[in-house]
């Protein structure tokens, strides 16, 4: 009898690892979002890839026809929570890439597969559409590229000094050469 209770203590205590490794399989959630959806031939726009429930993955290099992708850049976030005494740690990590066109039209990028833990996830396919250069441009700033400022801390306060990253994104065709560092100006 006491060897029967031994036994299914173990089943139990195997079946719950089990359950366990798979619900954390379940957690981790790969999303693929453009920003914006439509965009001039001309500019640039962001794909971001989003993982949800994992401490590390590996992307890989999205593929369109028509379309140019940029190395990523990578963010990481992650949040408690604490619900009836239970302790949830969620972990977000963003891979952003640049998309450059080169012709119009309507894109399909995707799906992207990301791998966690040796295992394969895929994003939903996104859809793009591409218009023609603007021949009108009132701004030259609007056509070369774009810049991403990154806090190092989610939350701040006032007064607080955060440091941030400060990336820049410009056409490939075009040459640029920063001879200062950027400034940046306060708005009240």
């Amino acid at each position: 009898m006491r060897g029967l209770i031994t036994l299914f203590f173990l089943l139990s205590f195997v079946l719950s690892c089990l359950v366990s490794v798979q619900a954390r399989a379940a957690d981790i959630q790969v999303t693929a979002a453009l920003e914006p959806a439509t965009f001039a031939q001309d500019q640039a726009a962001r794909l971001v890839l989003t993982v949800t429930g994992a401490g590390s993955a590996k992307p890989d290099i999205p593929v369109a026809e028509g379309l140019r992708f940029g190395y990523p850049s990578q963010s990481k976030q992650s949040s408690v929570q604490i619900i009836n005494g239970k302790v949830n740690s969620i972990k977000i990590i963003s891979f952003i890439f640049t998309v450059q066109a080169e012709k119009t039209g309507t894109h399909i990028i995707g799906p992207v597969n990301v791998t966690v833990d040796e295992k394969v996830y895929s994003t939903q396919p996104v859809t793009c559409n591409v218009l023609p250069v603007e021949k009108n441009k009132t701004s030259l700033g609007e056509s070369i590229g774009f810049m991403q400022i990154t806090p190092e801390t989610e939350r701040m306060y006032s007064g607080q000094v955060v440091p941030f990253t400060l990336k820049a994104y410009f056409r490939s065709d075009k040459q640029i050469t920063l001879k200062s560092a950027p400034r940046l100006s306060r708005e009240d």
